[in-house]
């Protein structure tokens, strides 16, 4: 199939992402270095755990950690708990050796529960912040974004049919930019609460990189980071409707990160010998039949590292320093395991994913992980990523009628109570972003039906695929999503 290229398609397509621009705050944290993939958590982080005093009772840790955070109870060693503080200690190999080390954080639990169990789906929707009638409120979203660096590495191109889908994005009518919360906004049902956006992955001339690029006989290229971005462009305007303040980490599809491969190839050497665990299964799958001693294995060790790990932890900075948000949404779409055999299922699925169920490998082996483990826990985010998911996911089932995806308890995930579409998975950017995060996958994108959907890019009303009139699958996925929140925040 083959999609023609309408100029006019292309301008408005230029223009949108210029309006669409507008309304983000372009914001960059630290520059980061590729040896920031070799440091272990300074003195300073890890005190930073201080900063939580008195948010949990000693039973909601214990608990919180047993259920949702360390199931293996891998994290053990690293602490000693009484009633009243629970001590992290940074390495120890067994629970008595702590009797002999100095802590690097001591935090105090609370004498009285503070939170209480985690919302069930009837219960009220969550507090959205007062919000401020003040124009110099910060951060504003609406004001020109500064330049975006471009990236030093310039990918092989690898053209794909939905780099043309952006063009087939409908705005809706613009929303004024540079807008003071006012008496009259402040009565939308979102006003006040603040909201990240993170389009999973990067799309583009990197698809095959971060190994998110797969042809299907008989349909075309499927690049999921270009995908997501046009998901995200439509729940930023939905959003930014119901008067929530919208952060989006990224609105094209070339990296956030602007170090090159070449750079991160100084580290891979310190990488293979002593950190190899942070290598996703990307990197796995790609070196399948790539002998170690290859100059190619290596390459593919940078790319890895750049797409994955250090484009994570560049967009968490940049949202940290643009703001602090009650939710942070990561979009992505789903894909069964012979997603690269084309294999298409009879049936979609939808599955969405909350902070938890670190594995013993991941805590036993990375420091960072740890950290972040136990910054995650103290954020006390289960509560709030419980019911907006469950909430979303009501919507998404509502939409689509999929059923879920069983993933259950294993050795990588938590069933969260009373929803069987939501499960506790230690993801890279659910893990590296601040407070609570939700992961919505749903759909299978190597389904026909969904390929047809996703081919017909985004429209007004409905078209006729496979036999019936289907509404933009971008639109019912945003929608989806704005609608939870609605339902979890709303006024």
């Amino acid at each position: 199939m083959v999609i023609g290229i309408n100029p006019m398609m292309i301008l408005r397509s230029l223009l949108l992402l210029g309006f669409f621009s507008l309304g983000l705050l372009s914001t960059h944290g630290a520059e980061l270095k590729p040896d920031d993939l070799l440091q272990d958590p300074s003195p300073e982080a890890w005190k930073a755990l201080e900063n939580y005093n008195a948010t949990l009772t000693r039973s909601e840790f214990e608990e919180r950690l047993k259920d949702v955070f360390d199931p293996t109870g891998a994290l053990a060693p690293y602490l000693k708990i009484s009633d009243q503080q629970v001590e992290v200690f940074a390495q120890t190999n067994s629970i008595k050796s702590t009797n002999q080390l100095t802590p690097v954080a001591v935090i105090t639990f609370a004498s009285n529960s503070v939170i209480g169990p985690s919302p069930s789906p009837t219960s009220a929707p969550l507090p959205v912040p007062s919000p401020t009638l003040s124009p110099s409120s910060s951060p504003v979203p609406g004001i020109s974004p500064l330049p975006t660096p471009a990236p030093k590495a310039t990918p092989p191109t690898n053209a794909s049919i939905f780099s043309l889908l952006f063009e087939s994005y409908i705005p809706p009518a613009p929303t004024p930019t540079q807008e003071p919360v006012t008496l009259a906004t402040a009565k939308l049902p979102l006003a006040g609460l603040r909201v990240a956006i993170e389009p999973a992955d990067i799309g583009g001339d990197w698809g095959s990189m971060e190994d998110r690029s797969t042809l299907y006989p008989g349909f075309g290229r499927i690049q999921e980071g270009d995908l997501n971005l046009l998901v995200s462009r439509i729940l930023y305007e939905r959003l930014k409707q119901e008067g929530a303040e919208v952060f989006v980490t990224r609105t094209t599809n070339a990296p956030v990160c602007t170090l090159s491969v070449a750079e991160v190839q100084q580290v891979v050497p310190q990488v293979l010998a002593h950190r190899r665990y942070l290598l996703s299964k990307t990197f796995r799958s790609r070196t399948a039949s790539v002998r170690e001693s290859s100059p190619i294995y290596q390459n593919i060790v940078a790319e890895v590292l750049l797409t994955k790990n250090l484009e994570a932890k560049a967009r968490a900075e940049k949202t940290r320093a643009a703001m602090k948000p009650d939710v942070t949404i990561v979009l992505q779409f789903d894909a069964t395991a012979a997603r690269h055999e084309a294999n298409f299922p009879k049936i979609n699925r939808n599955i969405l994913f909350v902070s938890g169920a670190y594995t013993a490998k991941e805590i036993t082996s990375d420091p960072q992980q740890r950290l972040r483990l136990l910054t995650k826990l103290l954020q006390n985010v289960t509560p709030t990523e419980a019911k907006v998911a469950k909430a979303i996911s009501d919507h998404l089932v509502e939409s689509t009628g999929f059923p879920p995806v069983h993933y259950g308890n294993s050795w990588s995930t938590r069933s969260i109570p009373g929803n069987s579409y939501v499960v506790a998975r230690n993801l890279l950017l659910n893990r590296e972003h601040d407070g609570p995060v939700v992961v919505t996958e749903p759909y299978f994108m190597n389904q026909e039906e969904t390929l047809l959907r996703l081919l017909a890019g985004d429209y007004e009303g409905t078209k006729l695929i496979a036999g019936k009139a289907r509404v933009s699958i971008y639109r019912e996925y945003a929608n989806s999503v704005a609608d939870g929140l609605l339902e979890a925040y709303g006024k």
